[in-house]
């Protein structure tokens, strides 16, 4: 089943996670060049439009600056790992250090009725996806986590693994969805 998703990913998608990956992980350090658009045709066997739309995501996300004749400049990259830091616990801590244990298997629910924040009509009639998960830190617990995600396009979340795996990176590989806020209480 992994393999028969994996393949529906389109190839800009495939290259925008490779970049990303380099240059969250400094493969392609602040401040350096990546590989030219006809290089990273050659080397990822795809379409010049195709490479196009991966640099203009990493633009848009932050990650790269496109300059015309120069090429595209990896930029720093925010670090933190607060509860409301969009790189999230991960990115934050590294997966060196980092384990995640599910506390219950994730499940469909309605919203709780005390639940703190505003939701639409749509979120309210299509209910809640809920993941309870604890964060270690070299041996230690350092984070409980309750995530209520509005169930909405979001087919199949609960029979998703996110033992050891993130949240945001679930979301943005198989679900095409970029996390770009959140509210915590």
């Amino acid at each position: 089943m992994a393999d028969t998703e994996a393949n529906k990913i389109p190839q800009h998608r495939k290259l925008y996670e490779i970049l990303r990956k380099h240059i969250i992980e400094s493969v392609y350090p602040e401040g350096s060049l990546l590989p030219s658009e006809n290089e990273l045709c050659a080397t990822h066997e795809v379409t010049r439009p195709t490479v196009r739309q991966a640099l203009s995501r990493l633009a848009a996300e932050g990650f790269i600056l496109k300059h015309q004749g120069k090429g595209s400049i990896v930029r720093s990259l925010p670090k933190g790992i607060g509860i409301l830091s969009l790189q999230g616990t991960t990115t934050g801590v590294g997966k060196h250090n980092l384990e995640t244990r599910l506390l219950r298997k994730p499940f469909a629910s309605k919203w709780p009725v005390d639940f703190p924040f505003e939701l639409s009509e749509l979120e309210l009639e299509s209910g809640c996806l809920v993941l309870e998960r604890s964060r270690i830190v070299d041996g230690a617990p350092v984070l409980y986590e309750l995530s209520y995600i509005p169930n909405i396009n979001i087919p199949r979340f609960t029979q998703r693994s996110f033992e050891n795996k993130s949240l945001f990176d679930v979301m943005r590989t198989y679900y095409d969805i970029e996390v770009i806020g959140g509210h915590q209480k």
